[in-house]
């Protein structure tokens, strides 16, 4: 067991890999949205997900998929799976960079979404930090007319959905197993 001051440590090294993953899993997708779809691409991810899921499963036992919160995980579940279809369907369109940025506004969206659907207050310095988050965003990008494009749309809808996908696994962390 580790002990508590190396637990932020190893939770900042997954938060890095992941990041890694879901770059490298945009890096891969749009070298082959041209050729493959974007359900075959989100079935593909789907099933690398399952498996994971499996193996756990096999490891701890069936009743790590026991929870009280079912809808909660299901709303989880079908925003970050469309959070991934916008993201799928940029890709083909926009160009990488673009894509990944606009995808990765989603912790900007976090406080509009915790403020409309859990009725969180925020801080005025919080609401400073998202604009300069967007201020930041717009000067990477340097819109011009090529960013009002279909693709574009798709991949702000991405970090939107995202966005949601984190609150409820926010959420979600207050679940306990039911015995």
């Amino acid at each position: 067991m580790t002990s508590r001051k190396q637990r932020p440590l190893f939770a900042a090294f997954i938060c890095v890999l992941s990041c890694l993953c879901v770059s490298l899993m945009g890096v891969v997708s749009k070298l082959v949205s041209h050729e493959i779809s974007a359900f075959t691409i989100l079935l593909s991810l789907c099933i690398v997900i399952f498996l994971g899921t499996s193996v756990q499963v096999l490891k701890q036992g069936i009743s790590t998929l026991r929870t009280n919160r079912i809808g909660l995980h299901c709303v989880r579940g079908i925003v970050g799976v469309t959070a991934y279809v916008f993201l799928f369907m940029a890709l083909k369109t926009t160009p990488l960079v673009d894509s990944m940025l606009l995808n990765n506004t989603a912790p900007i969206w976090v406080p509009f979404i915790a403020f409309l659907w859990l009725k969180v207050r925020m801080r005025k310095e919080i609401w400073l930090t998202v604009a300069l988050g967007f201020l930041g965003v717009i000067a990477i990008l340097k819109p011009d007319s090529g960013i009002f494009l279909t693709g574009s749309f798709f991949a702000l809808l991405s970090g939107i959905f995202a966005a949601i996908s984190f609150l409820a696994v926010a959420r979600l962390k207050s679940t306990r197993a039911i015995a």
